[in-house]
């Protein structure tokens, strides 16, 4: 049997420590552990589980291959599969953390069971699922997919539906993994390093930015909003973006508009009108079946139909500007006007404004808005987590303020 675990999922992330960060690090006594979510435990049946797949969502049709761990040994006790989560809690986590102290278990020379004491009252049954001596990364990233639409030569095809509210699957006919344990496909050794004081004493923590302050940093409002105010106020700036971005010569006697019948960006000069559809958010909407035709339409036909009446051709230029971890144009690829859109990613917009100058308010700070939609994952936990742990253990040994 093979369980393939769900890391950094989950509401309570935003505000805690998320366990499984403890699964990317070997512990002070050389040791690596495993932590299964939720809770640490596993069913009774998947005792006897070789492999343990670490994952974390990338799309709901799309996971990230993070690692694999094998040759384990079971730190749980039968009493709690005796007793169950419910009822063998307490005593579980008091032999966990004898054993914790026995063993030196620690992080950062934090012992584990004291990096999370606050989660004592809440649901974790286990501080620890495994022990493994066999703990490997992949040569490079790589995916697994629920959709065959999605293959390509890194995204791989598995034939069952991942479930969409269990942090772990656990799957019976390995055979159908076997072209993801291929040796080509992963590192040789185990590269996980410990967690050195000395290394994180000069830690600081990155500073929140403006949008992610007010809680607007995922809000298409927000950004179609300042990306407008600098294309509208700095006229050789809007040049550029037309021929580097949209790579188009347009007039500098134009109209860009917001929310013009419901378009997130519209732009018009006497030759040329364009769509520039903002989705970081939400998803394609409207959608619709034609039914003389049997094609399938969203919302972004009404827009390029909209923009097709102002383009002096008939024929508008059409963009979806979307985050660098969204999967919103292989959902579109469904629709009938698919051809109509061309793709502008974030990173590619955060390289314009970072590669030219503009003199108005806050554009160092939009910049850095920029730079969550440019990452490859839509919340980077293992980032954020990573510096939760690190400030947890400064916090444990009187080091931070």
């Amino acid at each position: 049997m093979i369980i393939i675990n769900r890391m950094f999922s989950g509401g309570y992330l935003n505000e805690s420590l998320g366990h499984e960060i403890i699964n990317l690090f070997k512990a002070d006594n050389g040791r690596h552990y495993i932590y299964v979510n939720p809770y640490g435990t596993i069913n009774e049946d998947a005792k006897d589980a070789h492999k343990v797949l670490l994952v974390r969502a990338i799309s709901k049709y799309c996971f990230e291959i993070l690692a694999c761990a094998s040759e384990f040994k079971l730190l749980l006790s039968d009493e709690l599969f005796v007793c169950g989560r419910k009822r063998g809690t307490k005593e579980e986590l008091k032999r966990q953390s004898e054993m914790i102290e026995a063993q030196n278990i620690a992080y950062g020379g934090v012992l584990l069971n004291e990096l999370f004491e606050s989660e004592n009252d809440s649901p974790n049954a286990a501080y620890i699922t495994f022990e493994t001596s066999n703990f490997k990364k992949p040569k490079f990233k790589f995916y697994i997919v629920d959709d065959e639409k999605l293959i390509d030569e890194t995204h791989f095809f598995v034939p069952f539906k991942f479930s969409s509210q269990s942090l772990k699957q656990y799957v019976r006919h390995e055979s159908i993994l076997d072209k993801i344990f291929a040796p080509e496909l992963w590192q040789e050794n185990d590269t996980t390093k410990r967690i050195r004081l000395n290394e994180i004493l000069n830690f600081k923590a990155k500073e929140q930015n403006i949008l992610e302050i007010i809680g607007k940093m995922d809000d298409e409002l927000s950004f179609s909003n300042w990306i407008v105010y600098y294309l509208r106020n700095d006229a050789e700036l809007f040049l550029k973006f037309a021929s580097e971005i949209l790579r188009l010569n347009i007039s500098e006697d134009t109209q860009i508009l917001r929310e013009y019948k419901n378009i997130d960006i519209f732009i018009k000069d006497q030759n040329h009108a364009i769509v520039i559809e903002n989705k970081i958010k939400s998803g394609i909407n409207g959608i619709r079946h034609d039914l003389q035709s049997d094609a399938v339409r969203s919302q972004l036909d009404k827009y390029s139909k909209i923009a097709d009446k102002q383009d002096s051709g008939g024929r508008a230029r059409c963009f979806l500007l979307l985050p660098d971890y969204s999967y919103a144009d292989r959902e579109l690829a469904k629709f009938d006007e698919y051809g109509r859109y061309s793709v502008i990613r974030y990173s590619a917009l955060l390289k314009f404004f970072e590669t030219h100058e503009c003199s108005l308010k806050f554009y160092d700070e939009f910049k850095d808005a920029l730079r969550k939609h440019a990452s490859e994952y839509k919340k980077d936990f293992y980032e954020i987590m990573g510096e939760r742990l690190i400030m947890t253990i400064l916090r444990h040994k009187g080091l931070s303020s």
